[in-house]
């Protein structure tokens, strides 16, 4: 992913806490041909060995390409930006305003049964969590879960790079970026208050420093 140094995020610690914030991400693979499915991704974090776990359906072609190099991409809130926005502060043109993560690192079948069933309870545990009565696989019948974990594969991807792009206008002059900040705040979208939030989030800092 191309980021521009003032939008690049090195801290991991706050990369991973995004990931696992917006965890619904885009798995791309290259083999005979490329595919890309959206999926629900676990992150699970052992020293400094970092994996994602995901499961598609056994009848999704990209399930036969996951024994290989694989990239992982997160999306967060995004907006566009009018010049408009800017008053006299700077010439300039119109852009978008986004947080993405990229993971890249190598993926693997999960060939043990009993792990793609422990994939499978872990992912509806840690989703069902904010529940107020959480669901569990075992409110199933489990010969109805081991059927439809025969129609699943699960795979992990150990990380080998972890990219983080947070462009927030943090090279933009102070005028142009309070002026942005106004007037996404005024939008009715959640994106576009989204992002005036983290922009106001990131000038504040800039400002005790």
């Amino acid at each position: 992913m191309y980021v521009p140094k003032p939008y690049q995020m090195n801290d991991m610690e706050i990369t991973l806490d995004f990931i696992r914030r917006n965890s619904f991400g885009l798995l791309i693979t290259h083999s005979a041909r490329s595919a890309a499915t959206p999926l629900p991704f676990l992150v699970k974090q052992e020293g400094d060995s970092i994996r994602l776990y995901g499961h598609l359906a056994r009848a999704n072609p990209q399930s036969q390409e996951l024994d290989g190099e694989a990239l992982v991409v997160f999306s967060g809130p995004h907006a566009y930006i009018s010049p408009t926005w800017y008053g006299d502060a700077i010439p300039e043109v119109p852009t978008w305003n986004y947080q993405s993560a990229h993971v890249y690192g190598r993926c693997s079948i999960l060939a043990d049964p009993e792990e793609v069933l422990k994939l499978l309870e872990d992912t509806i545990d840690y989703y069902e969590s904010s529940q107020q009565k959480p669901w569990s696989l075992t409110n199933v019948d489990p010969a109805y879960v081991q059927r439809l974990a025969k129609h699943i594969v699960g795979f992990s991807i150990e990380a080998t790079q972890i990219e983080g792009a947070w462009k927030l206008h943090q090279d933009y002059p102070l005028e142009a970026r309070r002026g942005a900040i106004a007037a996404l705040g005024q939008r009715s979208d959640d994106n576009s208050r989204l992002i005036a939030k983290l922009m106001q989030e990131r000038l504040d800092e800039t400002n005790d420093g």
